[in-house]
């Protein structure tokens, strides 16, 4: 579908929808909607929709597919919200959603994303097919065993890869100009959340890509690690980081302080729930985090949750600003509702939503790495990292 096309179905949808469920309904009943709308109170909203559903089955000059008009029925919908963070997913969508959360999935161990009709590899994660076969950020991947990927949705692509799952495939991609062919063999990947290095100095280097699947369980490894290691200060990298699931960024965060609010949320109705570090562990060690305006949700509340109860200095950029909640309802037939339901609040009672957090001591990156994934920086070339450390050398003094 283009993009013109989603455009135009989003803003006919959103006009006329009221509610997802009498959507369901009216497809559900079909020649009964008369007596239907007889009896509900949106009759003139499904009226209209009834209406629309003739034109097209009249008028409409080629193939026409009900489902696909009807998941763009419920996207649009919610898209009539206006709130970026809200949305549906569609059961195509659905095994994908469910890999991010899980942090299990069978394919490349690629992140990619959409430039025109091309599809663009953005990331390439660590000790995955993909890193042992040659792929790089920047790849523009053309075919997908020998068939053309242009064009393709995101969902295709991932699952024309799958259908390879424990057979070796040829990726075609053009790198610089430069079109070449690279057998892969997709695999059962478990992402990795968290990476760690111990850095001259004693300072354990702990960087958290997102807080979803098992980074708790990375991360308490990677901690284990650095004390074992006799780490005398760790560093935080959560630059890039998106966010997560509230389960997983209060299970990290508990894993570091000992006692104090990690945030408080707070719903439409005014109800307050309250996240305190729970148990007696906690890393008595110096802590300083690096941010970027890539920095989001879980992981402004990992920042802010860390600094305010005086654990840790925050060094780089002023963080993204998302400071709402959202909750999944699944919609039984292998589709989501991802709804903001609520707002939350730093443990200083500060809602950063659109704000953002401003670093103790501010650091831009050099411009020629501003686009770049913090891990493919040159050693050395790291301005922020380089100033967290010189910050940390003070600390553990």
């Amino acid at each position: 579908m283009s993009n013109k096309q989603k455009t135009v179905y989003t803003v006919l949808i959103t006009a006329v929808l009221t509610f997802i469920a009498s959507t369901i309904t009216y497809f559900a009943f079909g020649s009964n909607i008369v007596y239907f709308l007889s009896h509900n109170k949106n009759a003139e909203t499904l009226s209209k929709l009834n209406r629309l559903d003739k034109l097209v089955d009249k008028y409409y000059y080629g193939d026409i597919d009900k489902n696909n008009m009807q998941q763009w029925a419920y996207a649009g919908y919610l898209a009539g919200l206006d709130d970026p963070y809200t949305e549906y997913i569609s059961p195509d969508e659905y095994d994908s959603f469910n890999e991010t959360s899980t942090g299990n999935y069978t394919g490349i161990g690629v992140e990619v994303i959409k430039s025109g009709e091309e599809t663009v590899i953005s990331d390439v994660f660590e000790g995955t097919p993909a890193e042992s076969a040659g792929l790089m950020p920047g790849d523009i991947i053309k075919k997908i065993g020998g068939s053309d990927a242009y064009g393709k949705s995101l969902t295709e692509i991932s699952s024309a890869i799958k259908e390879y799952a424990g057979k070796t495939f040829v990726i075609t991609v053009e790198r610089n100009g430069n079109v070449m062919d690279i057998n892969i063999k997709p695999s059962e990947i478990e992402t990795i959340q968290v990476s760690e290095k111990m850095l001259d100095n004693g300072i354990s280097y702990i960087r958290i890509s997102m807080f979803e699947g098992r980074c708790a369980e990375q991360l308490k490894t990677a901690l284990d690690n650095a004390q074992k290691n006799g780490a005398k200060g760790i560093i935080f990298d959560v630059r890039g980081n998106p966010g997560g699931a509230l389960n997983v960024i209060t299970n990290c965060v508990d894993q570091i302080l000992d006692e104090g609010i990690i945030l408080t949320v707070k719903d439409k109705n005014g109800k307050e729930t309250v996240y305190k570090a729970k148990d007696d562990k906690k890393i008595d060690l110096p802590l300083v985090i690096l941010t970027n305006s890539s920095t989001a949700s879980a992981a402004e509340v990992f920042t802010s949750s860390l600094h305010d109860n005086g654990k840790a200095y925050v060094v780089g950029t002023k963080t993204f600003g998302k400071g709402v909640v959202q909750t999944i309802f699944d919609l039984g037939d292998n589709s989501i509702a991802k709804i903001t339901t609520a707002k939350y609040f730093t443990p200083k009672n500060v809602c950063i939503d659109k704000i953002g957090i401003t670093p103790d001591k501010v650091v831009e990156l050099d411009e020629k790495y501003k686009d770049a994934p913090v891990r493919y920086i040159p050693d050395g070339e790291d301005n922020q990292l380089n100033a967290a450390i010189e910050v940390m050398k003070e600390k553990i003094k």
